[in-house]
Formats: C-alpha cells, sequence, structure tokens
C-alpha cells in the first residue's frame, strides 16, 4: 500500500515526459507500478513492460481475460515481447490489439547469428543448469542412470535467484563426480560444454539454440506449452537415452524456424529506441 501511494505521488509529480521499463509487468510489483502511473492521471508518462523470461500457456499469470482488461486490469502501455509466439500467448483470453505488444526481441540475443548445425555431436561435457529443488531431484531420475552422462564431465549451475542450494546438491550426488559451476557468465560455461540440460520451463533451452548448442529439456512436475522447437522435451530414462542417440548421430537437427519465438534482428529496436527521441 505504501509503495504504491509513494509511487503514485511520484509520477504525479514528474514535470517531464517520461518513459518507465520494468519487468514482472503482471506480477504483483508490476501491477503495483502500473497502476500507479494510472492513477497518477500524468499524461507524459509512458510504460513499457519488458518480458523477462520463458514462459506459455500454463503460466495463468499471462491469461489475463477480456473481463480483466475491461476492468481496469493494471497494465503498462505497452508490453515489449521476444517474439509472435509470447504476443499470440498473453492475447489468447482477451481482445488486446496488435498495436499493444512491441516484437522486439529479446536485448540479449539481439544481432545473435546462429551457426550450421555441428557435423559431429560427441559428447564430453556436460552442463546441467538447475532451477528448482524439486525439478532438481526429478530430473536426476531421468538422467542418472544413462551411460553417456556417467562418461562424461558433469558441471552443474545454480539458478541465479538462489532456489537450490551448494548443500541439497551436494546431499543428492553425494557419490557423483561432478562441479559447480563459479562462472557468472552462463556463456562462459556454454564455451566448456557439447549439450546442456535445463528443465523444460526454462529459457536457458533458448540461450543454447542461438549459441548452436545441443539441448535437452527434462519435463518433470510442470506443464510446458507447445512450439515449434519441441523435438527436445523427455520425461523419462527412455525418451533420454533415445534423444542422446540422435544428437550422437547427427539426426536432431533442429530444422524448424526460431524466429517465431526470438526476434534476432536489431532493426524494430532501432526504429523503437529511435520513436522515443521524438
Amino acid at each position: 500500500f505504501y509503495s504504491h501511494y509513494w509511487l503514485q505521488k511520484y509520477f504525479r509529480n514528474k514535470k517531464q515526459a517520461c518513459n518507465y521499463f520494468y519487468e514482472d509487468e503482471f506480477f504483483h510489483s508490476g501491477k503495483t507500478i502500473s497502476s500507479a502511473i494510472n492513477k497518477s492521471g500524468n499524461k507524459g508518462i509512458n510504460s513499457y513492460g519488458i518480458q523477462h523470461g520463458n514462459f506459455n500457456e500454463v503460466h495463468t499469470v499471462y491469461s489475463i481475460s477480456s473481463t480483466e482488461v475491461n476492468a481496469g486490469y493494471p497494465m503498462p502501455h505497452k508490453f515489449i515481447v521476444w517474439g509472435e509466439y509470447f504476443k499470440k500467448i498473453v492475447q489468447k483470453n482477451n481482445k488486446l490489439t496488435n498495436e499493444y505488444f512491441l516484437i522486439l526481441g529479446n536485448p540479449r540475443y539481439v544481432n545473435a547469428q546462429i551457426q550450421k548445425i555441428k557435423s559431429s555431436n560427441k559428447i564430453d561435457n556436460v552442463l546441467w543448469c538447475l532451477t528448482t529443488n524439486e525439478c532438481f531431484r526429478l530430473e536426476w531420475d531421468i538422467i542418472k542412470n544413462n551411460p553417456v552422462i556417467q562418461k562424461s564431465k558433469l558441471v552443474v549451475r545454480l539458478h541465479p535467484m538462489a532456489h537450490i542450494s551448494v548443500d541439497e546438491v551436494e546431499n543428492l550426488l553425494e557419490n557423483i563426480d561432478y562441479e559447480i559451476s563459479t562462472s557468472k557468465s552462463i556463456s562462459n560455461d556454454f564455451e566448456q560444454c557439447d549439450l546442456v540440460l535445463t528443465s523444460a520451463h526454462s529459457s536457458v533451452y533458448l540461450d543454447a539454440i542461438v549459441s548452436n548448442l545441443n539441448e535437452i529439456r527434462l519435463v518433470t512436475n510442470r506443464r510446458v506449452g507447445k512450439t515449434n522447437l519441441d523435438n527436445d522435451l523427455v520425461s523419462n530414462q527412455d525418451e533420454f537415452e533415445s534423444i542422446l542417440t540422435d544428437i550422437i548421430n547427427c539426426s536432431n537437427k533442429k530444422v524448424e524456424k526460431i524466429d517465431y519465438l526470438l526476434v534476432l534482428e536489431n532493426e524494430n529496436w532501432i526504429r523503437f529506441i529511435e520513436s522515443l527521441k521524438n
């Protein structure tokens, strides 16, 4: 309440035109900002929500209904998304126009050049990117008996939000040969690995695809939506073994287009930034 009141007063007193950018636009923190801007009555303020991570149709926070929109659901004036796929998810249950969305792409990937598929897919180094403790335990049940994993160097990367601790990893992998990543940037870990494993709902798989790395998404206790890049999903040991075999034999090539999920060119961002100067 106090944050909302303070923000409302702050926005009301802004004399010059301003643009505000924030993530978590449909979560409590973002809705607090949007509501404060809208109730301030300051017409010189423009607000932009920025997509901060991967989401799909089972993320209910993005399932905004027309009833909610018509009732004044707190929203930014525009929503910047990574690609057409994410725009369609938000539009699914309402009549938000295409103009509400700015399909600019993830700044992290803009200008990335996806290289050609490698001709050899030997797997010696595996990077396992964790999300939650519960997913970690269920994912281990999927991969632990696979001979490729057992023979490879396994590096475990913890989630940046510390959803799981080093102690929790050590307790489960007590008799396993592995390393905990100390790299601040996931890009540094990518340079040392041949295969990326991650929770199916995580956006790490997009990082891996853009970096031209083999990746497998592990489906456990969370449903995931359908995209055009779903030949990397596994939910049991047999599926995991099958997809690993395909990768090693170079038969799991991703021929689907990624541009439906991610805009990689920078033209949209350039045009948008130029429009802010006017």
